[in-house]
């Protein structure tokens, strides 16, 4: 009797291990998200200068994934602690197209350049490639900027741009880019005006955990 008291209690055991491995798995599977880039335009070497005043920074992609959920930047800090003020606004469409001034932002963030130095000084950031900082002397960081995804964004054409109300050059931080055009399926813009290289620039989509686990 002891016997069989001992085996049924392993399997009752036995049972509930394997339900709660089960249920672990398919909550994973169905709940638990995780950010993936979607476009990374990287390394770059060229300063496009400061976002400052009137003077806009910014970039048209095209987004592959629904979901798209965030813009990682690669900013020129100089070394400095900006106190300025940013505002990131993302667009359907890309600058020049009919009415695309009028068009409401799909998503918008204001951010401060302290923090891009903090995050930068503290590596508590997702950045999209591997990147050793000497904490003394930050010159380069990347900044991701997080909103609500945006479920049907595959397939389309946004772009993203940069201002800051700082009144003048000095004060604000720089963005990186590339010397030459190695993203064909969009630009960097100034001010609103193409330019032929890219700015540093990954994208994100939101996905579910499971989707890297094995079946």
């Amino acid at each position: 009797m002891g016997n069989f008291l001992y085996h049924l209690k392993n399997q009752k055991l036995h049972i509930f291990l394997v339900l709660l491995t089960a249920a672990i798995y398919f909550s994973v599977h169905a709940y638990w998200k995780t950010l993936a880039i979607d476009t990374l335009i990287s390394p770059g070497i060229k300063n496009v200068g400061e976002a400052h005043g009137s003077r806009g920074i910014g970039q048209s992609f095209f987004c592959r994934h629904k979901n798209l959920c965030g813009i990682a930047i690669k900013f020129v800090t100089y070394g400095k602690r900006s106190k300025t003020d940013y505002l990131f606004a993302l667009k359907l469409g890309r600058p020049g197209e009919r009415n695309i001034s009028e068009k409401a932002p799909v998503a918008k963030v204001k951010f401060n350049g302290e923090e891009i130095m903090d995050s930068a000084r503290s590596l508590l950031y997702p950045s999209p490639i591997p990147v050793t900082y000497d904490v003394n002397n930050v010159k380069n960081a990347w900044y991701l900027l997080r909103f609500s995804p945006i479920h049907h964004s595959k397939n389309e054409l946004y772009y993203f741009c940069i201002a800051s109300p700082s009144p003048s050059p000095g004060d604000a931080l720089g963005v990186q880019g590339t010397i030459y055009n190695p993203y064909p399926e969009g630009a960097c813009y100034i001010d609103g005006f193409k330019q032929n290289y890219d700015l540093c620039f990954a994208t994100y989509y939101q996905t579910n955990l499971g989707k890297y686990l094995p079946n």
